[in-house]
């Protein structure tokens, strides 16, 4: 079963928790920053954070996982802002349930495609090179590339 963190706003949102254990997946729940720094998070494959503000100094704790974004602020300097911070993907609330499970199973797969599983190294295959730099583009192609659109 896939381990989703849910963060921040969205920690306490009953909906949202059944939706994704109804699709399958098990979450641990951490509100606060405090609670944040309690889990253990090597078994967490995406994150969930619903903020309030634009302070995603969050995002340095989370190395290495998924975020997803989830915020009443549709402007687009917001959205621009949490992606440049690290964000992977960035929701408007209302949240469309199609939307956050598109972007959690992008989130989940390209933790897969990195992380030294059979699926990574057929996705490292693809790749030419496999030096510092050509990882880091293949980073930034992750991030930049297909994402679920918020409009």
């Amino acid at each position: 079963m896939t381990q989703v963190l849910l963060a921040g706003s969205i920690a306490a949102d009953p909906h949202l928790a059944r939706t994704l254990r109804n699709e399958g997946y098990e979450l641990t729940n951490a509100a606060t920053n405090n609670e944040l720094a309690r889990i253990d998070l090597n078994s967490v494959r995406a994150v969930i954070y619903g903020t309030r503000d634009a302070n995603y100094s969050f995002l340095k704790k989370l190395p290495g996982l998924p975020v997803i974004i989830v915020s009443r602020n549709p402007e687009p300097a917001a959205i621009v802002e949490a992606m440049r911070a690290g964000a992977d993907n960035y929701l408007v609330r209302p949240i469309d349930t199609d939307a956050l499970l598109a972007a959690l199973e992008q989130a989940c797969t390209t933790v897969a495609a990195t992380n030294g599983t059979p699926e990574a190294k057929a996705v490292m295959a693809t790749m030419l090179g496999d030096c510092k730099p050509m990882r880091e583009l293949f980073e930034r192609i992750r991030k930049i590339g297909p994402t679920v659109r918020t409009s």
